[in-house]
């Protein structure tokens, strides 16, 4: 499968899973679930939950778990819209909404039933490092970098690859915010190596060359 096909096929899936875990516009109360709506839909390339599924797959054992790594894909993305709301100003439903989302995020990771304490541990604390290194510094690669984290460790990767591919995250999510800052290319194009750099560090597979083609599509840019 191209690479293309490979990461629409992972945006889908998230896409779909995403429909899934969202209440009802209409629901009550319904202004504040229609806000939590607008904030997750409101376009954008899923970026984040398609690198937690491709890292949960590049690096993957008969330790990972796909559900696992699916509500990890859920969970970074609800984290994402979370950390936008809380940055908007001037609307009264944008803390209520994001605090609601934050919560959703780590209801989300805690999903699947057959997850062992321990893993589910250690997801619950990358996706709460997450949350406060974002509210922190939003501007930095740390979603990006907890996205390739909790698919890798969902997946089941060895230590020394989970390192490999939140360190390939970080690199991506700094390319990807330089990419659209003016005069920024040559410093995307600089992160962008170093992402693919990192992937030298876990197995070949098509997850892999995709991830590493996600990287090539911003110096292309």
């Amino acid at each position: 499968m191209a690479s293309k096909d490979y990461l629409e096929l992972q945006r889908q899936r998230a896409e779909e899973a995403l429909e899934r875990t969202m209440p009802p516009a209409d629901s009550s109360p319904a202004a504040l679930h229609a806000a939590i709506r607008d904030a997750v839909f409101a376009g954008g390339d899923r970026i984040r939950p398609v690198l937690a599924l491709a890292a949960s797959e590049a690096a993957a054992t008969a330790d990972g778990d796909p559900d696992a790594a699916l509500s990890a894909a859920v969970a970074i993305e609800l984290l994402h819209a979370a950390t936008r709301l809380h940055a908007t100003a001037g609307d009264a439903l944008a803390l209520p909404a994001g605090d609601a989302l934050q919560a959703m995020a780590f209801g989300a990771l805690a999903a699947p039933s057959a997850l062992s304490p321990a893993r589910a541990l250690r997801l619950s604390g990358i996706l709460a490092r997450a949350a406060l290194a974002a509210a922190l510094t939003p501007e930095t690669g740390d979603l990006f970098a907890a996205a390739a984290e909790l698919g890798a460790v969902a997946g089941g990767a060895p230590d020394d690859e989970v390192a490999a591919l939140a360190a390939f995250g970080a690199e991506l999510g700094v390319a990807t915010r330089l990419a659209t800052e003016p005069d920024g290319h040559k410093l995307a194009a600089f992160h962008a190596r170093e992402a693919a750099a990192h992937l030298m560090e876990i197995p070949g597979t098509p997850a892999s060359a995709a991830l590493s083609d996600l990287a090539e599509g911003i110096i292309g840019h």
